[in-house]
Order: structure tokens, then sequence, then C-alpha cells
């Protein structure tokens, strides 16, 4: 089948990075992909390509529904702690455990840890 392939995976519409010559060539890609969203493996291109740093920046920029001593206390949360840190990182290689474990010792007074809980249930 030539063209683009597209299907509806898990709410998304994932573009094939190329097109394929037969149907069952597309199919096999297809199924890749689909292993690798299982797994967790697959990194979305877009993703891959932002950096959290700018991310976080345009989010807040954009939570018109904050008053503004939310606002000012996000973006200090940012600025102090999340920036410094993990702000050059690519959102494709930021996960939970990377986002905690670059948090400096004693970021919370005497724990160690980052100033927020972890999550559970992960």
């Amino acid at each position: 089948m030539a063209g683009e392939v597209h299907r509806a995976i898990r709410c998304a519409r994932i573009p094939a990075e190329r097109t394929f010559p037969t149907r069952a060539e597309a199919a096999a890609f297809l199924a890749g992909m689909q292993a690798n969203l299982d797994r967790g493996a697959y990194v979305d291109p877009v993703a891959r390509a932002e950096i959290f740093g700018e991310y976080a920046m345009t989010w807040l920029a954009q939570r018109d529904d904050l008053r503004p001593r939310s606002a000012e206390l996000y973006a200090g949360l940012l600025n102090r702690h999340l920036l410094p840190h993990i702000g050059a990182v690519p959102l494709a290689r930021l996960t939970p455990a990377a986002a905690v474990g670059g948090m400096p010792v004693g970021s919370k007074a005497g724990s160690g840890g980052p100033p927020w809980p972890r999550p559970t249930g992960c």
C-alpha cells in the first residue's frame, strides 16, 4: 500500500516516518509501533526535540486560570528546584525517576529528597 500509514493507537494518531510499498510492510511497521507503545519504548518525535525548561515555561505562561500568587509560586518552584537540574533535559529522556533522582540532596530540609511527596503506586 503506497502512502503514509496512519492508525489510531491508544487514542493518538502516529504518522509513519516513511511510506511502504506493500500492505504487509505497513502492517509490520504498525505492529512494531504497537509493541514499542506496550513496553513503553516509543519516543514521540516531537517530545524528543522539546526541552523540559521550554515546555515548563510555556505551560506556566498558558495557565491563565491561576491566581497571580499561584503563578508566582509555581515559577519560583520551577526556577529553584527543577530548571537548574533538569531544565535542559529533552522531554523524551525525562522520567519520574530522573526528575526525582536529579534533585540535589537536601532539597527539602533534613529529608535529602525533593520538596514534594513521592508518588505512590508507580
